[in-house]
């Protein structure tokens, strides 16, 4: 009795990846489906969800405060609210919201409110918190 055995030959350069399939440039033609479906996955980034707590506009007499509201603040209280944000892929980020963050200053607003911003609430104008 004899045993033929039948094998793949791939080319130079190649490897096989089934019985019946070799390689193109080096990827197996499954493997190489997994990475393009791994980098589609990668790319997939949805930007956050920002929604401001409380108005989009506050008017303020010249010289009054506005602050951080503190946690027991009234609803009817003149103060900034912060915002609240979430991201698909990153859950909640509301903790790492900023408030005018000039030249890559991390001026957090849950510690540091709009204290960073530099606003002299003594001069009239119209300052924009970002």
């Amino acid at each position: 009795r004899r045993r033929v055995y039948v094998y793949t030959f791939c080319p130079e350069g190649e490897v096989v990846c089934s019985e019946t399939t070799c390689s193109e440039n080096g990827l197996c033609s499954d493997f190489a489906a997994k990475l393009e479906d791994e980098v589609e996955e990668e790319q997939v980034n949805t930007p956050p969800t920002i929604v401001l707590n409380g108005p989009a506009t506050v008017t303020l007499g010249s010289g009054d405060g506005y602050t951080k509201c503190p946690a027991s603040a009234p609803v009817t209280a003149v103060c900034d609210r912060g915002a609240y944000a979430e991201d698909a892929e990153d859950g909640p980020l509301t903790s790492r919201v900023l408030a005018c963050s000039p030249d890559g200053v991390k001026n957090k607003f849950t510690t540091k409110g709009i204290q960073g911003c530099g606003f002299n609430f003594g001069i009239p104008g119209l300052y924009t918190v970002n």
